[in-house]
């Protein structure tokens, strides 16, 4: 709905405090998650190395190992941009 001349535009309502902290902390623990995930993937690495790939050549296993950390962390913006996409289009509720 557009303001005539004779209407004024009211802005969106901005978060109560409690509601602001209460979206900081749920999007600070989602962050945390996501790099402990992170995280604990490299400091196993050695171990997901001989565990996954194939024996015999240590630097092959650490190399695919290596590769399986970068795909994944270069398909996360490609997924928040698809997901995202698609939560607009079909999760929002249309007003």
């Amino acid at each position: 709905m557009t303001a005539t001349s004779g209407e004024v535009a009211s802005a969106p309502a901005l978060p109560q405090p409690p509601t602001r902290l209460r979206s900081i902390f749920g999007g600070s623990v989602g962050n945390l998650v996501e790099w402990y995930d992170w995280y604990a993937y490299s400091a196993f690495s050695l171990y997901f190395a001989k565990a996954f790939f194939p024996a015999g050549d240590l630097t092959a296993q650490l190399l695919n190992t290596a590769a399986v950390f970068a795909v994944g962390f270069l398909m996360r913006p490609l997924g928040g941009l698809l997901l995202g996409w698609y939560a607009d289009r079909q999760g929002a509720r249309r007003r």
